[in-house]
């Protein structure tokens, strides 16, 4: 949900609560493919977005929690854990980026306006091998990998993870597949109660 209106906690099993963070407004409009390989910034308008996403975090954080920050390796995705680890008084506490987060690959339609295509959903294409881009079971796959490597194994309390919009909304599919899941606004934020066994 976007900061400011109450967050979705959600049950599911294993140790941990997970925040899942889509980063702020970039420099490029929302109608224009930019996602793989770009260096594309927040815009002050974004850096914002992520700082009122941050106080609404830290208002659900117990100050004594441990917590993990796992990011896209984007720079827009760095970018946002940064103004998030600053906004929440962890500055001293390490990054992780890990790339089965980042932003879906689009192929050759890199940098092309969404409006020159004929697709029911951009984001999600019915057929993205045919122009080179990666598929939604292939972002699940890894969306998959990353939660049961990297969030298995960590020891912290609460995870934050900061990824884009389409792997944010199958990243919560991930987390619960049986539930109907809408897109997270930008520099929003989903939150995950995850219970042990």
């Amino acid at each position: 949900t976007d900061s400011g209106k109450p967050e979705k906690v959600f049950k599911t099993y294993q140790n941990q609560c997970s925040r899942l963070t889509r980063m702020g407004v970039q420099e490029l409009p929302e109608s224009v493919f930019k996602l793989c390989q770009n260096t594309q910034y927040l815009t002050d308008n974004g850096k914002e977005q992520v700082k009122n996403s941050a106080r609404a975090i830290n208002t659900l954080l117990d100050k004594e929690a441990r917590i993990a920050l796992f990011a896209s390796p984007l720079p827009r995705t760095v970018q946002t854990t940064e103004i998030l680890a600053t906004e929440l008084g962890l500055t001293q506490q390490p990054l992780i980026t890990d790339t089965r987060l980042r932003e879906t690959n689009v192929g050759n339609r890199e940098s092309l306006e969404h409006a020159q295509f004929d697709d029911k959903d951009p984001w999600f294409p019915d057929d993205p091998t045919a122009f080179g881009g990666e598929t939604t079971d292939q972002i699940t796959a890894r969306l998959q990998a990353f939660y049961n490597e990297a969030l298995s194994g960590i020891d912290a309390d609460v995870s934050i993870i900061v990824t884009h919009g389409s792997p944010a909304f199958l990243f919560a599919h991930v987390i619960q597949p049986n539930v109907e899941h809408a897109r997270l606004e930008t520099a929003g934020f989903i939150v995950f109660v995850i219970q042990g066994d």
